[in-house]
């Protein structure tokens, strides 16, 4: 990423890879976050599932960008951004996601819920051809 000395440059910078990646992808469409950078251990970013930033009657979710991960080349934390721009369509848009890396296994909440697997793999599915649902 281009050098820079002072965070707030920085986030600056990626308020604007933000904007143009939701100009070019999402049709200006995505709600703004707050953009911060601390660390992520085990990623490179991450989107707060609940809007948890509040000034007034406004609420915004969290774009995080580890601070670790922006000695990378711009492309990357290009890529990166883009990667939570849809983790946060996914969430303006009532799509729930299941991220088979992180644990969720179809069996594994089965177990969790009571469900049989077999009729938990047929909501999930339904879910997903309805499009409220994204198995990543």
């Amino acid at each position: 990423m281009k050098e820079t000395v002072k965070t707030s440059r920085t986030a600056g910078y990626l308020e604007k890879i933000f904007r143009a990646l939701n100009a070019k992808y999402f049709n200006g469409e995505l709600e703004e976050p707050i953009i911060t950078i601390q660390s992520t251990p085990r990623a490179y970013g991450h989107v707060t599932v609940a809007k948890a930033w509040q000034r007034g009657d406004t609420t915004r979710h969290e774009l995080n960008i580890g601070a670790g991960t922006l000695a990378r080349p711009i492309e990357n934390v290009v890529a990166t951004t883009l990667h939570e721009c849809v983790h946060l369509w996914n969430l303006q848009n009532g799509i729930l996601e299941l991220a088979a890396e992180r644990g969720y296994s179809v069996n594994k909440l089965a177990e969790r819920s009571g469900i049989a697997p077999s009729a938990l793999k047929k909501l999930l599915s339904l879910m997903q051809q309805l499009k409220i649902l994204q198995l990543s």
